[in-house]
């Protein structure tokens, strides 16, 4: 993603919001009077009126990030590169300089107090999360503080001359032009072209918000959250083969130390299961996501698709539970005495009635075996579903990391 610097004053921000506004209710001539005393060409009139046509039509979204920033607040950055000049930094993002550097994160400003919406029903992320919308704005009087501390401090200048490399000149610059023009400046997708023509790619760009984009990170793109779900669910079933295994070995060394202790096998069962289940989350998300990540405002559709996941596999873990039940009793007939015993009897024995009670009390036997191997089956059952699904919040947490 190009992201574009768009120096521009608070009043103007708060302007370009009015206009759409009065574009709302069809108050062309109120809108004509700001272009005019903004000194706005006649012939860009026309564009204007276009880019603030499609903020108006999706500015209901409760994210103004999705609202106000893919299409109003990048009407901003549009509508304010007919005022001044913009400058392209290709993948360096503001967004990126702040978290890099968290000293810098005072500088950020606030939109919501920018703008003082009444009855606000809008959530201000203040940070490109995603392509086609706007990030961080920082106002004139921080424009002045960061070059300042950019001169004074060294640790910040060394953050900035850092991230930026041999663009950081370029960067000062900018800042240099919002102090001489008394302006704040304002990150967004760059999508102007040469002459203020938009691009039939760019506009295709925005007419599908699905298409896969280039991230703000260097080595990575972002995807849908359908794609995302696909990936997520392939290495998931990776490393259940290896879930499977571990819990494998610890049924097998349980049997090798001949413990028989029922709240040991679950304690030990549900542990592993906890272990395993976190484990196997932390190397899915961190492999799916190490080339291709998803949009922020995306992350709530791909949790509904790990919903039906998690439904898949604690369906798999039942079915394996149940085959490791039906082993142990198994097992149990092959090495029980009792059992053998009965079973040296009946085939001994001619007498068909007394044969009949052998059997009866070898099926009293292998009864009291399934009853008491029985509730460790449920219990591990429950406590699978339970860890499954109360890891959620965790792998939640964990995507938006992967993201930042």
């Amino acid at each position: 993603m190009n992201v574009g610097y768009y120096p521009i004053k608070e009043k103007e921000i708060k302007e370009i919001i009015k206009m759409v506004a009065l574009y709302n209710k069809g108050d062309i001539a109120s809108i004509d009077k700001i272009l005019a005393k903004n000194k706005v060409d006649e012939t860009l009139k026309e564009v204007i009126y276009a880019e603030i046509s499609e903020g108006v039509q999706s500015k209901d979204s409760p994210s103004f990030n999705e609202s106000f920033g893919i299409c109003e607040l990048i009407c901003i950055a549009k509508i304010q590169d007919m005022y001044r000049d913009s400058y392209n930094f290709r993948k360096k993002s503001i967004t990126k300089l702040f978290k890099s550097c968290p000293k810098l994160d005072k500088y950020k400003a606030n939109m919501a107090q920018i703008l003082m919406f009444k009855n606000n029903k809008y959530k201000f992320l203040d940070e490109l999360s995603m392509p086609n919308s706007c990030g961080i704005y920082i106002t004139s009087e921080n424009v002045k503080k960061i070059l300042n501390d950019y001169n004074t401090d060294s640790n910040i200048k060394k953050a900035i001359d850092n991230f930026y490399g041999d663009m950081h000149a370029g960067f000062i610059e900018v800042l240099e032009y919002c102090i001489e023009n008394e302006c704040g400046l304002l990150e967004a997708d760059y999508v102007r072209k040469e002459g203020n023509i938009i691009s039939k790619e760019v506009e295709a760009e925005l007419e599908n918000k699905e298409i896969e984009h280039e991230c703000l990170t260097e080595d990575k793109e972002i995807v849908g959250a359908a794609r995302k779900t696909w990936s997520i669910l392939g290495y998931r079933f990776l490393w259940e083969i290896i879930s499977i295994l571990i819990m494998a070995i610890m049924v097998t060394i349980l049997y090798l130390l001949n413990i028989d202790s029922f709240p040991i096998k679950i304690a030990v069962s549900i542990v592993t299961c906890l272990i395993t289940t976190i484990i196997i989350w932390e190397e899915t998300i961190r492999i799916s996501f190490k080339k291709k990540i998803i949009a922020k405002q995306n992350v709530n559709k791909l949790m509904v698709g790990i919903v039906f996941i998690v439904l898949i596999f604690v369906a798999i873990n039942l079915a394996s539970n149940y085959f490791q039940y039906k082993v142990i009793i198994n097992h149990f007939d092959a090495s029980n005495v009792k059992i053998k015993y009965y079973n040296m009897l009946i085939e001994k024995e001619k007498d068909e009635e007394q044969k009949q009670k052998y059997v009866e009390l070898m099926e009293d036997v292998r009864k009291a075996a399934k009853e008491e191997y029985l509730p460790y089956y449920i219990v591990s059952c429950i406590s699978n579903f339970v860890i499954n699904l109360g890891v959620l919040p965790c792998v939640k947490k964990r995507i938006k990391k992967a993201i930042e």
